[in-house]
C-alpha cells in the first residue's frame, strides 16, 4: 500500500515540546459533577456574550488566589524545591483553523482573580480573532528554532528562570472541548494544575476535572481547590453574571 510521509512542521514543534515536558509531571485528577443550570440561565440572560471558558477562568483565578497551592511550582534544578508565585495567570489552549490546517496556541489571561468577566472575555475573543503572529509571538519564534535549542529554552524557563515562569507560561491552564460535545479530561499537563470541563448535560450537570502535580500537592489539597472553584462559581461568579443583565 502506498502512503505519504509528512515532515513535522513548525505548527507541531511547540506541542511536541509540551508533551515531552508533560511526561515528567506526575499529575493526577480530582473530579466532581456540578449543577450549572443557574449559571447557564445567567449566561443566556447576559447583555453581552460571556463564554463558559470565561466563566471558568474567572472562578479558577479566584480559587488560585484563595488556595496558594495552585500558585506553587516544582523546581527540579539544581535541587528540588517549591516556589510560590504572587501572580495568577491562566493559560488557555486555543485552536485556530487556517486554510492549510489547524494550529494550537496558548494564550495567557493575566489576573483573572481581579478582572471582570467582560475583560476576560475580551482576551479570549482576541485569542480567537487576533493576528496569531503577534499574539503568540514567542511561540512562533521558538517553533523556528532547532529542537535542541528549544529544549534548552524550556529548561531555562521551567527550572532556572522559574520566578518568571508564571509570566511566561501561567500558574494554571484550561483545556476543554465541551463546545464540541466531548470530554478532554486528561490532557498533557506541565503546570501544577490544569482544569477542564465537560459538556452541559440535560439535567444541568457538568463534569469538572482538575489535574494536579503530585510533587506540589496531595489529593486532599486538590479536592479543596476544586471545591473552592465550584463555590466561587455558584456564588461570586453567578452574581457577576446576573449583574451583567443590568
Amino acid at each position: 500500500m502506498d502512503g505519504t510521509i509528512r515532515s513535522i512542521g513548525e505548527e507541531r514543534a511547540f506541542v511536541l515540546d509540551l508533551v515531552h515536558y508533560a511526561l515528567t509531571v506526575p499529575s493526577f485528577p480530582v473530579e466532581r459533577r456540578m449543577q450549572l443550570a443557574a449559571i447557564a440561565r445567567a449566561r443566556s440572560d447576559c447583555a453581552k456574550r460571556i463564554s463558559w471558558t470565561a466563566v471558568f477562568t474567572r472562578a479558577y483565578g479566584l480559587a488560585s488566589r484563595a488556595n496558594p497551592e495552585l500558585r506553587r511550582i516544582f523546581v527540579r534544578w539544581p535541587w528540588p524545591r517549591i516556589y510560590q508565585s504572587s501572580d495568577c495567570i491562566i493559560s488557555i489552549a486555543v485552536n485556530r483553523q487556517f486554510p492549510d490546517g489547524e494550529r494550537l496556541y496558548f494564550g495567557r489571561v493575566h489576573s483573572p482573580d481581579v478582572r471582570s468577566l467582560q475583560q476576560i472575555q475580551e482576551d479570549l475573543d482576541e485569542f480567537q480573532k487576533g493576528d496569531p503572529a503577534k499574539l503568540f509571538r514567542s511561540q512562533y519564534r521558538a517553533a523556528k528554532m532547532p529542537r535542541l535549542v528549544r529544549r534548552v529554552g524550556w529548561w531555562w524557563k521551567m527550572d532556572v528562570d522559574y520566578k518568571n515562569r508564571a509570566r511566561r507560561s501561567g500558574t494554571g491552564s484550561i483545556s476543554a472541548l465541551a463546545g464540541q460535545g466531548v470530554y478532554n479530561r486528561l490532557h498533557p499537563c506541565i503546570m501544577t494544575s490544569s482544569f477542564s470541563y465537560g459538556p452541559l448535560e440535560d439535567d444541568g450537570n457538568s463534569l469538572l476535572t482538575l489535574q494536579c502535580d503530585h510533587r506540589v500537592m496531595d489529593g486532599a489539597a486538590a479536592a479543596r481547590a476544586l471545591n473552592s472553584l465550584c463555590d466561587f462559581l455558584s456564588d461570586q461568579v453567578l452574581k457577576e453574571l446576573q449583574a451583567i443583565r443590568e
